[in-house]
């Protein structure tokens, strides 16, 4: 190879032509190195959770930016404030892999302001392949709950903690085994659906929650 590259090439316009902004005729006994750098990132590399910020929800800041420092595929971030940190509930959407076996977990970050900087995400605190996280404080908030889909569209899971942080533990619920269970979903409940209450319901949910 070459130490010194004189011209520039404009591909794909091969370099006889005008186009390629080379325009010169080659020979069966000449020969052509091209050099190229290219970048080499996961095929994960944009997609990336941004934020913007709005009092109204009409107008809203721009441009809209990263929300987290660390290098890695996010979705289906909520946000909750617990005492003095803002914890951030993820999807890990890398796909799983050697290089990545947290990939398709649901991770839990934390910072000090709302706007991080975040720490960098903890261990996952569900199996693989889940999504559409929900997280949950128990009435007289001494537990959390965090429910997500198992995907595509088979199942609502549960894990459980007495703090955000963890540790956290996987419930056994929606079985058959009702003795054992923690938890009942109904059973065509998956990612994006609403559960209708009825006006005493909703009254009881407000006043366990004050």
């Amino acid at each position: 190879m070459p130490k010194d590259f004189s011209q520039k090439i404009l591909v794909p316009f091969c370099v006889e032509s005008a186009l390629s902004g080379v325009g010169q005729t080659v020979t069966p006994n000449d020969r052509i190195w091209y050099r190229r750098t290219f970048d080499v990132s996961p095929y994960w590399a944009g997609q990336r959770t941004i934020y913007a910020l709005s009092r109204d929800l009409k107008t809203f800041s721009s441009p809209p930016r990263k929300r987290f420092g660390w290098d890695m595929a996010t979705i289906d971030v909520i946000v909750r404030r617990v005492g003095g940190f803002y914890y951030a509930v993820i999807k890990d959407e890398r796909y799983p892999t050697l290089d990545w076996p947290t990939g398709k977990t649901i991770r839990i970050c934390r910072s000090r302001r709302l706007l991080g900087p975040y720490s960098k995400p903890g261990p996952p605190v569900s199996p693989g392949f889940r999504e559409a996280l929900m997280p949950i404080p128990s009435p007289d908030g001494t537990i959390w709950y965090l429910y997500y889909e198992q995907y595509p569209g088979i199942s609502y899971g549960l894990s459980i903690a007495e703090k955000p942080e963890g540790p956290w533990y996987q419930a056994y619920g929606s079985s058959p085994v009702k003795d054992r269970s923690r938890y009942e979903v109904p059973a065509k409940a998956r990612h994006g659906c609403m559960l209708p209450i009825n006006r005493r319901e909703y009254g009881m949910l407000v006043s366990a929650l004050k």
